[in-house]
């Protein structure tokens, strides 16, 4: 499992917080923009991103997912930092919740999917390892 810490907010620079959203066994994903600038444009990732100046991560991941989903789940648990300044939550969606979930202002499209539709989307390099490296985690998530 992770090495649990939260982020500190002297901690922040060039620090992402990412989120494991699950709902009926399936990962919600977010299909990256093609605008200048935005790498690996068009593949699939786990929704969140870059940690701004004056925040901590739990504050980026609800601003990031207000932004990219439209809602804040109300459970969002810290898993860990798998890699430094990458800081990871998973939110269990409610019926409810699911039900919630659009795209906001960020990202092409939001769609579940199961671990095994993975292998045949593009993902980013980063979910592709996190897949490899932490497949177990991922899948006692999804239950």
């Amino acid at each position: 499992m992770y090495k649990i810490r939260k982020a500190k907010k002297e901690d922040i620079k060039n620090a992402v917080a990412s989120a494991i959203i699950t709902y009926q066994g399936k990962l919600l994903l977010l299909r990256r923009d093609y605008n200048p600038g935005i790498n690996e444009p068009g593949k699939w990732q786990l929704p969140g991103g870059g940690i701004e100046a004056g925040e901590g991560s739990d504050d980026a991941i609800r601003r990031e997912l207000k932004e990219e989903v439209s809602i804040v789940p109300e459970t969002i648990n810290f898993l860990g930092e798998p890699l430094p300044r990458t800081y990871v939550y998973h939110a269990p969606l409610t019926e409810k919740e699911s039900c919630q979930i659009k795209k906001g202002s960020e990202g092409m499209d939001l769609k579940f999917f199961s671990l095994s539709e993975l292998s045949s989307i593009p993902v980013t390099q980063k979910l592709k390892e996190a897949l490899k490296t932490h497949r177990k985690i991922f899948e006692s998530l999804m239950i």
